[in-house]
Formats: C-alpha cells, sequence, structure tokens
C-alpha cells in the first residue's frame, strides 16, 4: 500500500498518468520508464533489496518474448557478507548445508545465505506474517519466519508458546490471558492491532514468591509473561518455561540419583527433577532424549561437565591453535565457524574413533563427541592483549531419531534423509526420542 501511494505522487510530480504497461516508456511507473527504483529512490523511497546486496540488470535472451524494459537478476551477497544466526537443519550435516538468518526488525526472518553467503531464501511478510514472497534456490525451507516463530505449514499457524497465531486472519486462536488486564482491547487481536512495531515473543511463565526463609517457591501463573509483569503483580522473580533450578524440591520433596535440580516446563504440570547442567553427563542427556522425558533444551558453559569433555576434543584444540596462528600472522579476523563433520567417507573414521569410547570407557575419541556427533564451533575473539587473546566459543547441537539412527556414508546422503531420515523424524515429533537440543558457550585464554 505505501509503494503504490509513492507511485501515485510520483505520477502527480511527473504529471504523466499511467498507460498500457506493456507500452515502453507510456506510463510513469518507473519499470517502464528505463530509470528503475534504485535511481529515484530519493522520490520513491527505497524498495530494493538491503544495502550492500547487490542487483544486476537482466536481459532477454534471443528469441524471448519481450518483458518488462527493467528487470533485475536475483540479488548477490558481497564478499564480505557477515552471517547473522547460523543453523544446521536437522536432517543433514554437510559443511555445504550450513545456513544463517538476517532478520528485520521484529525478528522475522527476511534472507537466508548458506556457508558462502549464498543467498538461499528470501521472504516477506504482509502486515501479520503472512507470507507474501517465499523465494527458494535450494531445498531446504527453514520454518522459523515471522517474529522468529516456527511457522506450520499443516496448520498455516505460527506457534507462539502461550497460543498459536492465524496470519492470515490476524488473530491468535485463543484468549489472552491478560485479557481481564486490558479490556479495552480484542482477547484475540495480535499486538494491540500494531503488528508493524510490536511484538509477543513469549508465551506465559514461572514467577517465584521469596519466604521469610529466603527460599523462593516457583508456581505457574497464565497472567504473566515477563520480569516486569511479575514485579507488578509483586512476585520477587521471574523464570522463562523450559528453565531449570538448582537445589531445588517438589512439594518438600528432594530428587534422587543426582537429580538434585527441578526442570520447569511449558505448562503447570510440567515439572519433574533432572540432572543439573553442571553435573549432567553425555549419558544422562542421551536418557532424557531416548525417554523423552526431563529437559527438552540444555545451556552448557565454563565449568559444567559436558563443556569440559567438549573443550578437550581434538577439533576443538585444533581450531584454537589456527586462531592463534592468524593472529601472530597478522590477520586482521575476529570471527568465524569450524566445521566437524563425519559425513562422506572421510567421516568413517571420526566414526569409530568417536564411538569406541562407548567400549574403551572412555579411554579413546571423546564422550561429549559420541553424543553430539557432527557439528559446528563457532568463534569470536573478544580481547587481545601483548600476552594473551581472550576466544568465545560456541556450539549449537540438536538431537534427533534421524541423527541417533544413521549409519556412515549413506546416512548423510540426500536419498536418506529425505525418504528415511525426515519421514522418522515426523513419527517421532512428541515423547520418547523427539528433538531435543543443546547449547554450549564458553571462553578461552590462549597465551601468544
Amino acid at each position: 500500500m505505501q509503494i503504490e501511494k509513492q507511485r501515485e505522487e510520483y505520477y502527480k510530480q511527473l504529471g504523466t498518468p499511467p498507460g498500457v504497461p506493456t507500452m515502453k516508456g507510456a506510463t510513469a511507473d518507473p519499470d517502464n520508464t528505463g530509470i528503475g527504483y534504485n535511481s529515484i529512490i530519493t522520490d520513491l523511497g527505497d524498495h530494493s533489496v538491503p544495502e550492500g546486496w547487490i542487483q544486476h540488470p537482466k536481459f532477454n535472451g534471443k528469441g524471448d518474448v519481450p518483458g518488462p524494459p527493467i528487470q533485475w537478476s536475483e540479488p548477490e551477497s558481497p564478499d564480505n557478507a557477515q552471517p547473522g544466526y547460523g543453523y544446521i537443519p536437522a536432517d543433514t550435516t554437510d559443511t555445504e548445508d550450513i545456513f544463517f538468518y538476517h532478520s528485520d526488525h521484529l525478528g522475522s526472518t527476511s534472507y537466508i545465505t548458506d556457508a558462502k553467503a549464498n543467498i538461499t531464501q528470501f521472504d516477506a511478510y504482509l502486515p501479520y506474517g503472512e507470507l507474501l514472497v517465499d523465494e527458494h534456490t535450494s531445498s531446504e525451507d527453514m520454518p522459523y519466519k515471522f517474529n522468529g516463530k516456527e511457522f506450520d505449514e499443516e496448520t498455516g499457524l505460527y506457534y507462539y508458546g502461550a497460543r498459536y497465531m492465524n496470519p492470515v486472519t490476524s488473530l491468535w486462536y485463543g484468549v489472552d490471558p491478560l485479557a481481564e488486564k486490558y479490556t479495552s482491547l480484542s482477547a484475540y487481536s495480535y499486538c494491540s492491532s500494531n503488528p508493524i512495531n510490536l511484538i509477543d515473543p513469549i508465551g506465559l511463565g514461572w514467577v517465584g514468591s521469596k519466604g521469610e526463609d529466603g527460599t523462593i517457591s516457583w508456581t505457574w501463573d497464565d497472567n504473566v509473561k515477563s520480569m516486569n509483569e511479575a514485579k507488578q503483580a509483586g512476585y520477587f522473580d521471574y523464570l522463562e518455561p523450559g528453565s531449570i533450578i538448582d537445589n531445588g524440591t517438589i512439594n518438600g520433596h528432594v530428587g534422587e540419583d543426582g537429580k538434585t535440580s527441578v526442570y520447569l516446563g511449558y505448562n503447570k504440570n510440567d515439572v519433574s527433577f533432572t540432572w543439573p547442567n553442571s553435573k549432567v553427563t553425555p549419558f544422562e542427556v542421551g536418557t532424557e532424549w531416548l525417554t523423552g522425558e526431563g529437559p527438552r533444551h540444555r545451556d552448557f558453559t565454563n565449568g559444567d561437565l559436558f563443556t569440559e569433555m567438549l573443550r578437550t576434543h581434538e577439533h576443538v584444540r585444533n581450531t584454537i591453535d589456527n586462531i592463534k596462528n592468524l593472529i601472530l600472522s597478522g590477520s586482521s579476523l575476529r570471527e568465524g565457524s569450524s566445521n566437524y563433520t563425519l559425513s562422506g567417507l572421510g567421516g568413517v573414521l571420526k566414526y569409530m574413533k568417536d564411538y569406541s569410547t562407548l567400549l574403551t570407557g572412555g579411554l579413546t575419541g571423546n564422550l561429549a563427541v559420541t553424543y553430539l556427533g557432527s557439528y559446528t564451533l563457532n568463534w569470536r575473539i573478544t580481547n587481545i592483549t601483548k600476552e594473551s587473546i581472550f576466544i568465545s566459543f560456541m556450539v549449537n547441537n540438536t538431537s534427533t531419531i534421524q541423527s541417533g539412527t544413521r549409519p556412515p556414508v549413506i546416512g548423510y546422503t540426500d536419498f536418506w534423509q529425505k525418504n528415511i531420515g525426515r519421514p522418522l523424524n515426523k513419527a517421532f515429533e512428541s515423547g520418547p526420542m523427539s528433538k531435543t537440543s543443546q547449547t554450549f558457550k564458553w571462553t578461552e585464554k590462549v597465551k601468544l
């Protein structure tokens, strides 16, 4: 609508009424005048691709039917394009299939680029999230779209945690839990009917009340979904669904067999004892995936047992040496990623070494990597002194039935992923062997 209004204003300025679109120069539309949008952005506003993404004119070949006078080829990324948030699809771990999100001010995915910074997906939306443009140059379709929320193709709905939103009707499926607080607004409207500037980032959550003895009791509150709202309601603290509390109790009872923490899930009944992040082992994380019980996501950091195992992996140590050599050689590079993959024939020996730890009791291989399999090690230099460099590392992992059962070589082929892996993941969307995820973040101080 904004573009159309600007076009009308542009026509008025030229004093030229719109003509037959197929006749070159017969209309004031920039597409037909031969000027192009990028040359008149001072009048029309910039509706081109983001700054830095290059577009070249596209010309019809000999014998082709004449098209619009000005056509643009697919946008190309500059060589120095810095990727945003990266991910590896659950059905592949090939280096070539690493993708990166590029989002707008609402967190909505606009562009997806691959490991070589080539654009593989472009999405544009109507105000409430209905897809206006959804273009692909690869078979991979990233499901996290409007507001960065997952789009369910079968239902056509976005999942926000507390409710589902229909982008076509611009309405929530379910009454706003805060409806009584905001009586002047519709209980089904999205973001007070202001989707251009506002977002609804989270669902509901857990609120904490502090007792006289200093202990905090956690309860589920349908009317609170942020720390600010928890404070306004008189609570001491707030936790998002999926949080883990160390040394917690449930109704006065403590956990057994090392399960000294409490998992606070996504509804008031989703509560259970679990192992603390600081002590949980890869075996125990694997048990959670296998049984479908306990946290579906864990965050690990410096000092946690799982993190310390991963830090000792040969690939991590080699990456640190490579970063050190880059700095000593005078390189200005300050961030990057390094892939450890079990795909192809080259991954067979790695596969055998990693899984041999199950037979040798940890004398060979690395138990953390036995669980993770292939992974991408993202790194960023945070500080450099005369004596040392400080490096921040991050690894994101997703465990599915496909990644846990596929064999070497053939399990990493497109045929296996599409015809066996994806149907398996679909069949195990919840319960035992359904998807779990882990994030590892730690820092290293390396002497120069």
